[in-house]
C-alpha cells in the first residue's frame, strides 16, 4: 500500500471531472456513465485510505491554502456521485448529498477563517490563486443536483450564496493574475479554474430554476463563453511549458484541467437546450450546437490526460536506486 503515499489530493478533482463527465457522456451510452462513476469513485476512495491510513498528512495538507482549497472537489465529487447512486441506494445517497453539503459549508469557514481573513494586501496577494473558486462557487453544485434530491429550495439558495460570492472572489482573484502573472508552470495548470464558476453557476441556475430570466441567464452564459476562453488560454500556456520538459514531469494541477471545461461544456449544452425548449431566437443559437461539441471533445481530451497523469504519477513502480527493487 505503499502507492497511497504518492496519491495527491488533487486526484479529488480528477474524479469530480470524470464524475461530471459522466453526466454528458450518459446521452450517448449509459455504459459511459457507469464507467465513469467506478473511475471517479475509485479516486475519491484513493484519496479517503490515504488521509485514513495517514491523518497527520491530511492536517499538513490542510494548512497549504492551494490544497485545503482543492479540498472542495472532494464535497462536490460526493455530491455528484450521490447522484450516481440514488436510483439503486436512494435513501445512502440522500445521506451522502446532505453530508457532501455540510462538509463543503464547513470548509468555506475554515478557509475564510485560516486564510482570507489572514491574507494582507499587497504583500500576500500571491498566495491568491483560482483554486479559491472552488471553496466558495463550489457549493453551486448542490444547485445542478438538487432536483434530483427534490430539494430545489436548498438548490436556489446555494446557487444564489456562490454566485454571490464569486463576484467579489473573481475581481480579487483577477486582480492577483493582472498584477502579479502568472510564470510559474504548476499555477498555469491551476489557472484552468477560471473556467469553472461561471459555467456552473449556469448550469445551477438551469437546474435549480424553473422559472428562468433568460437575459440574466444569457448575460451568464454569455461571460461564461468569455471565461472559459481564459481558461482555454491558460490551458495552451500550460501545455506550452509542459512540451519542453524533456522528461516527464508530473503536477497536481494538472487536476485544473478536467472539471473546469467539463462543466463549461455541461453548460453549453444546457443552455441550448433551455433556448431550443423556449424558442428564444438570437445570434449564438446557430453556432451553439457547435460550441457544444467542441467543448465535449476538449473536456474528454482534458479529462484523458489528466487521468492518465495521475495514474501514472500513483501507480507507476518506485525503483530502489540501491537494489532495483520495486518498492510498490
Amino acid at each position: 500500500m505503499n502507492f497511497l503515499k504518492r496519491v495527491p489530493l488533487p486526484l479529488c478533482g480528477v474524479a469530480l471531472g470524470i464524475a461530471a463527465l459522466g453526466n454528458i457522456l450518459a446521452a450517448y451510452s449509459p455504459y459511459f456513465k457507469i464507467l465513469c462513476g467506478i473511475l471517479a469513485f475509485v479516486g475519491i476512495m484513493l484519496v479517503k485510505c490515504k488521509y485514513l491510513t495517514a491523518p497527520d498528512a491530511f492536517k499538513t495538507d490542510m494548512k497549504n491554502p492551494v490544497l485545503a482549497s482543492v479540498f472542495g472537489t472532494y464535497s462536490m465529487t460526493m455530491m455528484l456521485l450521490a447522484g450516481y447512486i440514488k436510483p439503486v441506494l436512494p435513501f445512502i445517497a440522500i445521506i451522502i448529498w446532505y453530508a457532501a453539503i455540510v462538509i463543503h459549508l464547513a470548509l468555506m469557514v475554515y478557509f475564510t477563517l485560516n486564510f482570507i481573513l489572514k491574507i494582507k494586501i499587497p504583500d500576500d496577494l500571491m498566495k491568491v490563486f483560482a483554486s479559491y473558486f472552488i471553496v466558495y462557487v463550489g457549493i453551486v453544485v448542490v444547485s445542478v443536483t438538487a432536483p434530483a434530491f427534490q430539494n430545489i429550495a436548498l438548490g436556489q439558495i446555494c446557487f444564489w450564496l456562490g454566485f454571490i460570492l464569486y463576484i467579489p472572489l473573481f475581481v480579487y482573484v483577477s486582480y492577483r493574475y493582472i498584477k502579479l502573472g502568472n510564470k510559474n508552470i504548476e499555477a498555469k495548470a491551476l489557472a484552468c479554474i477560471y473556467a469553472a464558476p461561471a459555467s456552473l453557476c449556469v448550469a445551477g441556475y438551469i437546474n435549480s430554476f424553473e422559472q428562468k430570466n433568460i437575459n440574466f441567464l444569457t448575460l451568464l452564459y454569455i461571460f461564461s463563453l468569455v471565461i472559459y476562453l481564459v481558461g482555454i488560454i491558460a490551458a495552451i500556456d500550460f501545455f506550452a511549458s509542459f512540451a519542453k520538459n524533456k522528461e516527464f514531469k508530473f503536477y497536481p494541477s494538472l487536476a485544473g484541467l478536467t472539471f473546469p471545461f467539463v462543466i463549461s461544456a455541461i453548460a453549453a449544452k444546457q443552455f441550448n437546450a433551455v433556448l431550443t425548449k423556449m424558442d428564444v431566437e438570437m445570434g449564438l443559437r446557430p453556432v451553439l450546437p457547435a460550441i457544444v461539441n467542441i467543448e465535449i471533445i476538449i473536456a474528454i481530451a482534458g479529462v484523458v490526460f489528466a487521468a492518465l497523469c495521475f495514474a501514472k504519477h500513483v501507480f507507476a513502480p518506485v525503483v530502489s536506486k540501491e537494489g532495483g527493487r520495486a518498492l510498490a
